[in-house]
């Protein structure tokens, strides 16, 4: 059987808790990137990509106006002040299934942009968070988990950085 996409059919994005389905426009998810340097020595046909750690986690999410509890954790002290939940529900025309997507984050809101003001116009509030803690659920299941702070780097189940924790008497 030929597979066909899956399809993103609802979203909800909570901001410690409480839900804005109705108010939230739009989410871009993180980015996930490797932190990596190129090395090539002495009679390496080319580089090689040595791991470095991650490159820095950021969420962005768009409202139709201004969000009062958001605006309130802005420049927060505490690195993990705001905590994000995004949940989606994609659709499998292939097999009819749905699947359960969760996004679990936890950050600071550094950047609020309350963008042009039109009378009679829908605005746009947009806030950039950048991230400490993330993991990433599909149907039940941790696909990926990383904590910046506590040097937590799990993929499919398994913690890359544990090794290293333990070297170092962690």
């Amino acid at each position: 059987m030929a597979a066909l996409p899956r399809t993103l059919r609802k979203f909800n994005l909570f901001n410690d808790g409480m839900s804005f389905i109705a108010e939230c426009l739009s989410v871009k998810l993180p980015a996930l990137k490797m932190k990596t340097e190129d090395y090539t020595g002495a009679g390496m046909i080319g580089p090689v990509a040595l791991l470095k750690g991650v490159e820095k986690l950021e969420m962005e999410h768009t409202y139709n106006g201004p969000i009062p509890e958001i605006i309130a954790t802005f420049g927060a002290e505490k690195h993990d002040a705001a905590k994000l939940r995004w949940m989606g529900s994609y659709a499998n025309e292939a097999t009819g299934e749905s699947h359960a997507v969760e996004i679990v984050a936890a950050g600071r809101h550094n950047e609020l942009d309350s963008g042009d003001a039109k009378a009679g116009e829908n605005g746009e509030f947009k806030v950039k968070t950048d991230l400490t803690y993330l993991k990433w659920i599909m149907d039940g299941k941790e696909l990926i988990e990383i904590d910046i702070v506590n040097d937590v780097f799990k993929v499919a189940g398994q913690d890359r950085m544990a090794q290293h924790r333990a070297n170092v008497g962690l």
